[in-house]
């Protein structure tokens, strides 16, 4: 039982220290867009859009929203986009 203790508070020390950053989501989703939508991001489409989304931080793991949909979720150094419907 120590052990499993031992093994789940390393775990939330290294998945606090590796939460993606602000910038890293912005990163991400900007280049998902850009494969997504290349026409759009060709004239900065992309960048208007990552400055768009809110950033929430949740000292272990973090995500981004826009308009209450989750466009980002990142945890231990990872960022996994979701597909947003830009059209709506």
């Amino acid at each position: 039982m120590r052990n499993f203790l031992i093994l789940v508070i390393v775990l939330m020390v290294v998945a606090a220290l590796s939460n993606p950053s602000h910038s890293t989501h912005r990163e991400k989703i900007k280049a998902t867009f850009k494969q997504d939508n290349p026409l759009i991001s060709a004239v900065g489409g992309g960048e208007v859009f990552t400055r768009l989304v809110d950033y929430h931080s949740y000292i272990l793991f973090s995500t981004t929203t826009l308009d209450d949909e989750k466009v980002s979720t990142g945890i231990f150094g990872m960022v996994w986009v979701n597909r947003v419907n830009i059209e709506e």
